[in-house]
């Protein structure tokens, strides 16, 4: 779980391990849906989504996700 008001940074890499879509998006309610694809790329089993959130006073945190 994130902090209200945190800014994630969100990517997704394909099998390979390459970038394939890189987002952001700002943590707005506790619990909060966020749809991965800019309308042309959709994530792909074995393919990765990391998530990176910040908050002023304290240290980022990553999550890494594999897509299946």
């Amino acid at each position: 779980m994130t902090d209200i008001g945190a800014n994630l940074e969100i990517t997704v890499y394909d099998r390979s391990g390459n970038e394939v879509l890189k987002m952001t998006a700002k943590q707005t309610e506790e619990i909060s849906e966020i749809k991965l694809s800019d309308g042309k790329t959709l994530p792909k089993r074995g393919g990765k989504v990391a998530v990176k959130a910040s908050i002023e006073g304290k240290d980022p945190n990553t999550v890494v996700s594999r897509i299946r």
